[in-house]
């Protein structure tokens, strides 16, 4: 189970779309406000080799259910991405809690479907309530791969295309622990609202530099 928590602070952990729906018809110019999941701009022509890499998770949502909150409270956070056979990403993620005296690690993969739509992907961990939970989405909102990625998750579409609000999870993951810019983070602030996210939900992951081994994870 202690895999399970690094998993829900960083990815998502927030990361159950019903159906592979194509990005053909995306809408992807000028971001459009109708909050229909098809709708939501995503990075276009994704380089995975970019992607690939060490991440610190630097924000991310708050789940409604306390007490998965209480254990998604992670600190430290850290993802690395990096490329696998089967056309993803096998995932390694680490953090901290009680100040160092625990160091939860975990594994798992993202999974690109459509190898024509790489930014939208699903994934998962390898653990007990990795498993329980199953593959989540982990859409890639926007990125500049050398200072920060955004990852959304929704983890229920409604009747009419758009997530059910309490069901949208995103995170922040970025090349360093330390404050973006403010021109990057206003970058951030334009594709999360792109995305019909709540930004008042967003919360700052807390880095004190506990747990780290030499892969930086």
């Amino acid at each position: 189970m202690n895999y399970i928590y690094v998993s829900l602070s960083l990815i998502f952990m927030f990361l159950k779309l019903s159906s592979a729906k194509s990005l053909n018809t995306r809408q992807t110019g000028n971001v459009k406000k109708s909050c229909k999941l098809l709708d939501i701009p995503l990075e276009q022509n994704l380089d995975l080799s970019k992607l690939q890499g060490l991440w610190y998770g630097t924000m991310k949502t708050g789940m409604g259910d306390s007490m998965l909150a209480y254990f998604a409270e992670i600190y430290d956070a850290r993802i690395q991405f990096k490329r696998n056979t089967e056309g993803g990403f096998d995932l390694k993620a680490a953090g901290s809690k009680f100040y160092g005296g625990w160091c939860p690690k975990g594994k798992g993969k993202a999974v690109i479907p459509d190898a024509k739509n790489p930014a939208m992907m699903t994934m998962f961990f390898d653990t007990t309530i990795g498993r329980k939970i199953g593959m989540k989405p982990g859409w890639i909102l926007k990125t500049d791969y050398s200072n920060y990625a955004i990852i959304f998750s929704c983890w229920k579409e409604l009747a009419d295309g758009r997530c059910e609000p309490d069901q949208a999870y995103a995170a922040v993951i970025q090349r360093t622990s330390k404050p973006l810019p403010q021109s990057k983070l206003a970058e951030v602030e334009k594709a999360l609202k792109s995305a019909c996210v709540n930004i008042k939900r967003l919360s700052r992951v807390i880095h004190y530099g506990y747990c780290i081994d030499k892969e930086g994870l």
